[in-house]
Parts: structure tokens; C-alpha cells; sequence
């Protein structure tokens, strides 16, 4: 069973390619509302808003978020202003 996230939805441990901004790196994991991903040392601040681009099982996102979360590790994105199309996507695919 996966983890929990901030939005009580359950995340899936997924490792897949993710650009934020102009930065590219891996996620560690997803659930329909956002993605937790690799980011060390990020620049980033909480409430930020960041583009993020990304593409799994042939279904390409490309998606206004905001950054909820940064640790030493990695940083967690929240998806923001979801069409009803990608909420319906995020929601069957994780």
C-alpha cells in the first residue's frame, strides 16, 4: 500500500522523467493531485508557482503546479487549475 500525501490521496511510487521549469529529474512518486521528485538543494520556496512537464503511458501532461514542499531531498508539487480532461486522466491513471 502506498503512501499517504498531503491531500490524503494515495501516491504511487513511480520513478519517471519530470521537468520543472527548466530543471529535468525523476519523480519518486505520484498520485492525481501531485508529484514528489528529486530536486537536492532546490531553489525553490514553498507556494511557488512552477511549470511541469511530464509523460507516462503515452498521455503527455504539461501542467501548472505549485511547489507545497521542500526538503534536503526532493520537493513536492501540487497540480493547480486541472482541466476536468487531465483531472480525469491523473485520477485513472494513479
Amino acid at each position: 500500500m502506498g503512501a499517504v500525501g498531503w491531500r490524503l490521496e494515495k501516491r504511487k511510487p513511480i520513478q519517471i522523467s519530470v521537468k520543472i521549469n527548466d530543471f529535468v529529474t525523476q519523480t519518486k512518486d505520484i498520485s492525481p493531485t501531485g508529484v514528489y521528485a528529486d530536486y537536492a538543494n532546490s531553489d525553490l520556496q514553498p507556494n511557488q508557482k512552477v511549470s511541469l512537464e511530464f509523460s507516462y503511458l503515452d498521455n503527455t501532461f504539461s501542467l501548472e503546479s505549485g511547489i507545497v514542499r521542500v526538503d534536503p531531498n526532493g520537493i513536492g508539487i501540487a497540480f493547480r487549475n486541472l482541466n476536468k480532461e487531465n483531472e480525469t486522466l491523473l485520477n485513472t491513471l494513479f
